[in-house]
């Protein structure tokens, strides 16, 4: 092997061998479907590349629970999405950023949330996080137009689903609030034995470990690539605070995970 190959490979080695392990959306939801999926992200973030580079943007994105599967393609567990610029977009069909800030209310009003209080930019990011925490479920469908081959998604709004123990409702600050107060998420509700070691619970609201030790063979959940994933640790490093864990999946593993990402 030539040095400067050689050279360049390990430089690469080096420059990825402690990057997490990346996990792919499996796929797209086809067109013609029309479910129902749990919300698991809703954001205000930046395009990083592209053309609005440096712009804000809305995002909000569910995971399938029903149909399991349509014209023969398995769908539950994969991503029907929402992402909006927040900002002038001349050549778009929404070319205004109020036209853009009336949509994106319009959805949040969709799922449920309350958006009468709002008066910042930082009341609706903080309302996204509520959406986020809160157990939502919205109906969806797919569809394509004449012109393009692009898969549309369009969120029809929130329902109750009825085969899950959560309860949607009407989500505004005084809700969210109430459910950050009271409720308690320990890793394993079911281990009695005080041999084994305990681990400290995460709180709800603010979704971070910073106060926790995270612990072998603790259950998880971490957001890789706007995906909520779940599996259980199988290495902890207390004094680099990250741990390593394996999905559900039984083979997929995520290595280097700061602890303060996990909940």
């Amino acid at each position: 092997m030539e040095n400067n190959l050689k050279k360049r490979l390990e430089s690469a080695l080096k420059k990825f061998k402690d990057e997490p392990v990346v996990i792919q959306n499996f796929g797209e939801i086809p067109a013609g479907v029309t479910g129902i999926a749990r919300v698991v992200d809703c954001k205000i973030g930046t395009f990083e590349k592209g053309d609005l580079m440096g712009e804000s943007y809305f995002f909000a994105s569910a995971v399938v629970v029903e149909p399991e599967e349509f014209n023969g393609v398995f769908i539950k567990g994969l991503r029907t999405n929402i992402l909006e610029p927040l900002c002038d977009t001349p050549k778009r069909f929404r070319s205004t950023v109020e036209e853009h800030m009336k949509f994106v209310l319009n959805e949040l009003k969709k799922m449920g949330a309350d958006t009468s209080n709002l008066e910042s930019l930082d009341d609706l990011q903080n309302l996204c996080e509520a959406v986020k925490q809160s157990d939502i479920y919205i109906r969806f469908n797919t569809y394509k137009t004449e012109s393009s081959d692009f898969i549309n998604h369009r969120w029809l709004g929130y329902v109750d689903y009825q085969n899950s123990s959560d309860v949607t409702k009407p989500i505004g600050k005084d809700s969210f609030e109430e459910d950050y107060e009271e409720e308690e998420i320990p890793f394993d509700e079911e281990d009695d034995n005080e041999d084994k070691q305990t681990p400290q619970r995460l709180e709800k609201g603010d979704g971070t470990a910073d106060n926790a030790v995270i612990k072998e063979g603790m259950k998880v959940k971490y957001v890789h690539d706007d995906m909520l994933v779940e599996g259980t640790v199988y290495r902890s490093n207390p004094k680099k605070k990250v741990a390593s864990i394996i999905l559900d999946d039984g083979e997929t593993k995520i290595t280097s995970i700061p602890w303060s990402e996990l909940f």
